[in-house]
Parts: C-alpha cells; structure tokens; sequence
C-alpha cells in the first residue's frame, strides 16, 4: 500500500497510506512489516494504548521489543487510524523536511489521539516513519460527561455520539464512601478530582490546610509563576483573557479555591489521615480520616491518588556553626517578604529561582544583599522563552500545545531543547555576559539541553529571570560565587577559602527532600517499599510511578507544574476509571500471560 503512494506529492494521501499500512501491520501482529514503515532513525511514544502504562521507543530495536512483548496483544485490538484534518509538509530538527499530521484511532476499548511526522529516505523516496505518538484519550461506553440541556431529559449529543449529562451537586459522604480519596489540593489534587468527577468517579479531595490554593497562597509573596498564564490554564476552566502574562501567587491560589467551588468538587479541608492500609483480598483501602473539630471517619476507597507535590519537605544543610549566628535563619518556605530587612545585611543560600525571587525582593526593600552560588546557574529571560519556547502555544488550544510537548520521547525531546537553548544564549547574550562579568557563572544545562534535563534530573538549577540578573549585573546585589560555606560564626559566614561575609540574617534557598522521602510518613514502609522512587527517570526516560501504575494496586502519584497536570490528569482519571470498570484490570491479565 504504502509503496503505490510513493509517486504522490500530497502529504495527506501519503499520512493516510502509511497510517493505514501501520493499522494493518499492528493488528495483524505482522511485526517486521510495522519496523518496515520506520526510518532507521525513529522514535514512538505511546501512552496507555497497548499495554496500559508509558512507553516511549527510540530506534528500531526498542520499537521490536515493544511489539514482541507489552505491546503484543493490544496492537490486535486496533480499528483503525485516520487523519484528524490535513497533513503538511513541516520542519522538525536541523530543519529535516517532514509530513507532520494528527490522526485519531481506535481500539476495542478506546479512543485515541496521534502525532506523525514522516521523513524521506534519501535512497528510495520512501516517506517512512520519523517520530509517532499514540495515546488514549476516552474509553469507550464511558465518556466524560458534558454540561445537562437547561430543558427536557434529552441526552446531548457530541460527535454523534450520545454523553451522559454533567449535573450534581457536592456529595457530603455522610453515609457512603468515594471510589477515590484523593491527598492534596492544589493543582494536582484539583485537576485529577475534575477529570474523575466527569467520569463519573465518586471522588473526595482531601486538604490538611484551611483552603484549597494555601500551598501556594503560603509561599514568598513576591513569587509570580514564571511561564506564561497561557501555558496555565486548568481543565475545563481556562484563565481570563486579560490576566497578567505571569500570574502572582495570590491570584493562583484564590483561583483555585474558585476553581473547587465552581467545579463542586468534593473536597474536606483541614482534614488529614492516618497512616493508610490496603487489604489485598477485597482491593480497598482503609484510611481514618481526622476532621478540624477532631472527629474521625474510616473510608474504603478503592484508590489512593497522592497529590502532595513534587518536592517534599525544605532541607537546610547542617552548617557548622548554625547556632552560634546570632540573626534569624531561615529555609525560603519560610519567607514572606523583604520589609522587616530594609537596612539589614542578608546572606541567600541558593542561586536559582526562589533564591533569585527573594535577592529581588529583598534588595527592593532595602536589603544588602549577597547571594551565595555555590556551583552555576542556568539563565533565561522570561521575554525569551515567551517569544522561543512558548510564544506558539499561545495560537493553539492548550491540548494540542501539550500533545506537541509531550508527544515526544526524551532523548528527541532533548534534541529540541538543545536548539531553544541555542536561540535563547544568542538571544540573551548580553545579559549572561553582564552576569559573569558580574561574578555570576552560568551554564546552559546538561549537555546543553538548558532548563529541560535540570527539571527532569534535579528539579532545580535554573533561573527565569523577571529582574534579579539586572540587579546583580548592576551590582545592586552581590554574588560570592564557587565556594562551599565552611562555617557559620556569631555575626556572618565563613567560607572555605577564607572570606567572610556579614549577615544579619540567613535565608537557605537550598531546596527540599524531594517527594518519596516526604510521603514515607504518610504511607508508611510496607506500602512505600513496593513503589521504590517516585519521579526519578527510568530506562526509556519516563517517570517512575507518576501518572501511572506504581508497583502497588490502588494507589497512584500525580505530580508537576500545571501544565503536566492538565495533560496527565486526564492520563490518570482514565487508567483509574479503566481499573474501576474492569478494563486496565483485564489488560494486566493479559500481559501477565505473555
């Protein structure tokens, strides 16, 4: 099929043909025909298709094994895959000419979403498979429930397919239990209860602080969320049009808070729980809930979704010499803002974004500020990654900006953000130069990847500027620069080569314990043993345990800044409801016989 379209010019005739050609292959489990239709240089990622988990294949071989082994019987269970609106001739990386397409499929059980892109093979002209993307995106006999008709009992029609009607108010739980407890309220929490509630979940959000939104609300009141609001928007609600391009603390939190009670998600604040267990013969769980006025309520649920956020508790170095300083220490988590140090000498721990927020706010209210860099920084402008990184996901709707940036598996992920990296140092040289000649080292992250593979491997060691580096190039903050603290004394800090500088105060930027030490408490040993690590990288570049099985039945991670959140609470709500309807659940069987 695919070799009668070769002599075609149309990038859709030619998307289709391979499409088509793919279908074939896969449900006929022909597997040397699917590696076929791949260029020797290709990847495929594939999200909860064909085996229920995230897989991400870069070459031929990686695809073969996927194919022989997880992907093996749900590949059967392909319809078909079609072009959702035309093809067009594209560039991707070094500008290689490619037919870049979406395309909808379906399975047995699903419906999906895809992402081509086509090269030519120089030799044959044969247009074969560079980069696809495959994903579900709704299960079949339950999809997301929409918003009721104002009159009569018709059910409302979508895509010629008929949906339940999205009407209810908040459930009380006073004489039954959810389906899903959920720990956490901010974005995580909330966005996974939206997507589960118009699946039809019965799902209850619990909060240990008074309102939803306090993670953020609590935090330094100069922060402000250094990517784009367009970047932002959570499901089924987007942000107001005329909000501020980088939205303040406040307004995230408040939001939120909004966000839960226009939703009418069920959510108990100051609320927390007992260590929970699992009973593995009736696959519940069994969580003792504690109320503000002290009451308790045992739940069973039958999932557990842990929404705690990614960083875990703050984590200071122990310093020598701590308590001999005689000024206030304290870890940025703790900071509120910079009046009561107008005059003061402040010493920040710390070089990257809360660090840098906090210089700011201090030296604006009147600080001498030092910041101790203690290796180098990764530096962008915030007007650079609007107009290089995320300038385009403001012209399209938020879900196909993050079908393009999730689409991809690491290593070609990398790729691309090695070429942003490269635009954004020529785009801001002049103030990079200004930063070292300042005292100020900087990087462009590993293998010059900038802020991509630090986020992914560290979670930190950048910086989005929104004012700090003028105030450093201009000398209005200063910068001890490579080497370690040695100790602390009664009125500053000593540093390993010697220096001193002055302090009358302390903050330590120095980040937080991560998330798998910081839910341990929570889930104790047992549980805690079979998940391993949550969020580190695994072999084919995916997070361990987050949005996906964990190693322990029922219980899931959902994790990440708001845009993740949006994408892969959807990912989530899906695999929960699939499990809860008995169709994950006989996906596992299958692969277990295999």
């Amino acid at each position: 099929m695919l070799l009668s379209t070769q002599s075609s010019t149309d990038p859709s005739t030619i998307a289709q043909s391979w499409l088509s050609a793919l279908t074939g292959a896969l449900r006929s489990q022909d597997v040397s025909s699917a590696l076929s239709l791949f260029g020797k240089e290709c990847s495929w990622k594939d999200l909860f298709t064909f085996s229920w988990d995230i897989h991400s294949m870069v070459g031929p071989d990686a695809i073969r094994k996927y194919l022989d082994d997880d992907a093996q019987m749900g590949c059967s269970q392909l319809y078909s895959m079609k072009l959702r609106g035309p093809a067009k001739f594209d560039t991707f990386l070094d500008d290689k000419t490619v037919i870049f397409s979406f395309f909808d499929f379906e399975t047995r059980t699903t419906r999906g979403q895809g992402v081509l892109r086509l090269a030519q093979e120089s030799e044959s002209g044969k247009w074969l498979g560079l980069t696809l993307y495959t994903g579900i995106e709704e299960l079949k006999g339950h999809e997301e429930k929409i918003i009721a008709p104002l009159v009569g009992d018709a059910q409302p029609v979508v895509d010629n397919k008929p949906r339940a009607a999205y009407q209810h108010g908040p459930d009380t739980y006073a004489d039954h239990d959810p389906e899903v407890l959920i720990i956490g309220a901010g974005q995580c929490g909330l966005s996974i209860a939206a997507r589960l509630d118009r699946l039809d979940v019965k799902t209850l959000v619990i909060e240990k602080s008074a309102c939803a939104g306090d993670s953020w609300r609590k935090r330094y009141d100069a922060l402000i969320l250094h990517d784009p609001v367009w970047v932002d928007h959570l499901p089924y609600l987007p942000f107001p049009d005329d909000w501020p391009a980088l939205m303040p603390r406040a307004m995230l939190a408040d939001w939120l808070e909004a966000y839960a009670k226009a939703l009418q998600i069920n959510m108990w604040t100051s609320t927390t729980l007992e260590q929970p267990s699992y009973n593995e013969a009736t696959g519940d769980w069994t969580v003792e809930l504690i109320r503000p006025d002290g009451r308790r309520r045992v739940m069973h649920p039958k999932h557990l979704i842990v929404c705690t956020g990614m960083f875990g508790e703050p984590r200071i170095p122990d310093f020598e010499g701590f308590d001999r300083f005689q000024g206030p220490v304290m870890h940025s988590s703790q900071f509120k803002n910079g009046k009561e140090f107008g005059g003061k000498k402040v010493v920040v721990v710390g070089a990257c974004n809360s660090a840098m927020d906090i210089s700011l706010d201090l030296q604006q209210n009147g600080a001498d500020v030092t910041i101790v860099q203690r290796s180098s920084t990764y530096i962008m402008s915030t007007k650079g990654s609007m107009d290089i990184i995320f300038g385009k996901d403001r012209l399209v709707p938020p879900e196909v900006a993050d079908l393009m940036k999730f689409s991809l598996p690491l290593s070609v992920a990398t790729a691309r953000s090695v070429a942003f990296t490269s635009e954004l140092r020529e785009y801001d040289a002049e103030m990079l130069a200004g930063l070292e000649r300042a005292g100020y080292k900087v990087d462009f992250g590993y293998g010059d990847a900038g802020f991509y593979l630090k986020v992914l491997f560290r979670g930190g060691g950048y910086y989005f500027d929104i004012g700090c580096c003028q105030a450093i190039i201009d000398g209005h903050i200063k910068v001890k620069q490579g080497q370690e603290i040695d100790h602390f004394e009664e009125d500053g800090v000593v540093f390993a080569d010697g220096d001193k500088v002055k302090a009358d105060a302390i903050v330590c930027a120095t980040g937080y314990s991560g998330l798998t030490p910081a839910v341990r408490p929570l889930l104790g040993d047992k549980i805690m043993e079979r998940v391993g690590t949550v969020g580190t990288v695994d072999d084919e570049g995916e997070r361990k345990g987050a949005w996906r099985l964990t190693g322990h039945p029922g219980l899931w991670f959902h994790i990440g800044n708001i845009q993740l959140c949006r994408f892969f609470s959807k990912r989530l709500a899906l695999q929960v409801k699939a499990e809860l309807v008995g169709l994950q659940s006989e996906s596992q069987r299958i692969r277990s016989r295999l």
